[in-house]
């Protein structure tokens, strides 16, 4: 697990940054839940502005913190309720997961941080719609902001946006990687001449784009009003593939179409890696424009007359976090994700299986004895949360007697063999033990064999 790193401080000077807020405002005042609204931040000359959310229940002691970037001419109040868009489902996904949401505010045309029509400096270096502003830092800030303030999980950074917003989380992807865990763009493609120096390094992303969009060319070319110009939506995926390292093999499936009224459909292809975690999603919105995917917050008729259908078979928000979440592990998800088969490389004809649940988790050993004796043994329930680098020690019992649909009692059936131990260096590598009443030895440095699908681990 990562290590932590929350403080409970007042805000004050940060490197180059500045963050102000109510004098006096500890973590507890900050993490009050709601909307906080007009929060400042000074980086370099200029003062930036981002409104946040916090959930009734956090989700973790160090929760996930989710950064959303609006589209070009938007803003951080405009996105949000009680006006309806795709996007402005994210508070309410916040809320039942339980994670931080941070909405940054653009740079309007005339310079102003603070306004309702902004923009981001999302790399595109041939489009007039781009500012001068130092975006980057600013996010930097603010993720430096939150950390001392709100406490959030450092490993567990997310980055989603919509239009210029979700070239602006391509941007961050590209440039710092270390800065997030994972993003999701949205109606959105990489700028074909970019001014950004690309570090080519893999962040799981997620990329949802309608096939007939007007405004954000699927195929490529200018974005509308002289936009600049962007590579194509499979141009898009095959970079983050490539960065990732995944093969461009897909498993496809075709998602229910829920308003059977509107034309849209929406076909899904997951990028997996060895461990059955999907590092990149393409949901292809065939024959959707312009617009963030709702189930509940449609655009009006006016609207998609200018952008395009949108379709609402999918929630985006909810979509992106269920992306998002494979990426991170809370103590209780971590037993669970460690589940599988596991093997010592060096030793042929036995394994284990790490089976865990809600209420704990059992080991499974398949092998032989000394004697060359076939060798199945069961451990107690092992109750403690299981955390990477800690050793476990549990008692394990050796099974026989029953028949096919007879089985015995285990006061019948198992007797006490010995004690096995449990360390796990990470989701991949560990070492087992085994010690048995009569002198018995074995140490395995395993490797996992089969995993949970879709799961960090």
């Amino acid at each position: 697990m990562p290590i932590p790193r929350r403080y409970i401080a007042f805000i004050g000077l940060c490197l180059a940054f500045v963050a102000h807020t109510a004098p006096g405002e500890t973590r507890t005042a900050a993490l009050e839940p709601g909307w906080h609204d007009d929060v400042s931040l000074q980086v370099g000359d200029r003062t930036r502005y981002f409104r946040y959310f916090v959930p009734s229940s956090l989700l973790d002691s160090e929760p996930p913190v989710v950064l959303f970037f609006h589209g070009g001419t938007q803003s951080m109040r405009s996105t949000m309720p009680p006006n309806s868009s795709g996007s402005a489902a994210w508070p309410f996904v916040a809320e039942e997961k339980g994670f931080l949401l941070l909405v940054p505010n653009g740079v309007g045309e005339d310079g102003d941080a603070f306004g309702d029509d902004q923009r981001w400096n999302d790399c595109r270096s041939d489009g007039p719609q781009t500012t001068d502003a130092d975006d980057v830092a600013f996010v930097e800030a603010l993720l430096d902001w939150s950390s001392d303030t709100l406490g959030h999980d450092p490993e567990a950074v997310f980055a989603t946006g919509a239009s210029n917003g979700g070239m602006m989380t391509y941007r961050l992807a590209q440039e710092r990687p270390d800065l997030i865990t994972a993003g999701a763009g949205f109606i959105a493609n990489l700028a074909a001449n970019s001014a950004c120096e690309a570090q080519d390094e893999p962040v799981p992303m997620m990329v949802v784009n309608g096939t007939e969009d007007p405004w954000m060319p699927y195929d490529g070319g200018q974005v509308v009003g002289g936009g600049g110009e962007v590579v194509s939506t499979d141009e898009t995926v095959a970079y983050w593939l490539q960065v990732n390292g995944l093969e461009p093999s897909p498993e496809i499936e075709s998602l229910p179409e829920l308003e059977p009224d509107e034309p849209t459909r929406v076909q899904l292809e997951r990028y997996s890696d060895d461990q059955s975690v999907d590092r990149v999603r393409f949901y292809r919105m065939i024959d959707a424009g312009h617009a963030m995917p709702t189930l509940s917050r449609p655009i009006s008729a006016q609207a998609e007359s200018l952008v395009g259908p949108q379709n609402r078979d999918i929630e985006g928000a909810r979509e992106a976090w269920a992306f998002f979440r494979q990426f991170y592990l809370t103590d209780a998800d971590l037993g669970h994700a460690l589940s599988g088969n596991w093997f010592d490389p060096s030793r042929n004809g036995e394994g284990f299986n790490l089976v865990a649940g809600e209420e704990g988790a059992v080991l499974f050993y398949y092998g032989a004895d000394p004697d060359g004796e076939r060798l199945w043994l069961i451990s107690d329930l092992l109750t403690d949360p299981l955390t990477l680098g800690e050793e476990y020690e549990v008692t394990v019992y050796r099974t026989s007697g029953g028949r096919f649909g007879q089985p015995l009692p285990p006061s019948e059936s198992r007797v006490n063999w010995g004690e096995a131990t449990l360390r796990f260096e990470d989701c991949t590598h560990g070492e087992i033990g085994l010690q048995g009443e009569q002198g018995e030895e074995l140490d395995s440095e395993v490797t996992r064999l089969l995993a949970v699908s879709n799961h960090p681990c």
